[in-house]
């Protein structure tokens, strides 16, 4: 029986807000994993990115990872990068329900530039145009989140009670 749910995706699909949300329907504990990188390393990503680099974001959101892999009753969104960490996945798979919340291109990239906090929570990873940028990661992750997803869920239109009933009912259906 899978006691917790993962929500894996592009930036801006909407995880930590659908993430929160359905915690509280659940009664799970929420945990952000980029939250939790920030308030364990006391700087925010982008500042951690630029003075460390991204290999050293990525060893910290491993171990993260692992941590949060041994919990039960939790709601996780993860950061849009979390599934390079091939090596975690399979313990996370073993007691968790993974979905993956997708949405077209325009919604991300606006959702991006409606965010005023969105340059210290999402910093560059290629240094590049938004929407290029945006089309590289994707070409590299999209087979991982397809792997590793038990259901897809396309967040970019539905309203955020619709998403959190239909991760609710493949909640219900895993724990059966």
């Amino acid at each position: 029986m899978k006691q917790s749910c993962y929500l894996i995706g592009s930036r801006a699909v909407g995880k930590t807000y659908i993430g929160r949300l359905l915690a509280h329907r659940i009664d799970y504990a929420f945990i952000d994993t980029d939250e939790l990188i920030q308030q364990e390393v006391g700087m925010t990503i982008a500042e951690l990115v630029g003075q460390r680099g991204w290999p050293a974001f990525r060893g910290i959101e491993r171990d993260v990872l692992r941590r949060c892999s041994r919990l039960d009753r939790v709601v996780v969104a993860t950061g849009g990068g979390a599934v390079l960490h091939g090596d975690v996945w399979p313990q996370i798979k073993k007691r968790a329900l993974v979905v993956w919340l997708t949405a077209p291109i325009e919604v991300v990239l606006r959702r991006i530039a409606d965010d005023p906090g969105s340059g210290s929570l999402r910093p560059s990873l290629t240094s590049g145009d938004q929407a290029d940028e945006y089309e590289a990661v994707m070409r590299e992750r999209e087979p991982l989140y397809r792997r590793l997803a038990d259901r897809t869920i396309a967040a970019g239109s539905l309203d955020s009670d619709r998403i959190v009933a239909d991760i609710i009912k493949i909640v219900q259906t895993f724990q059966q």
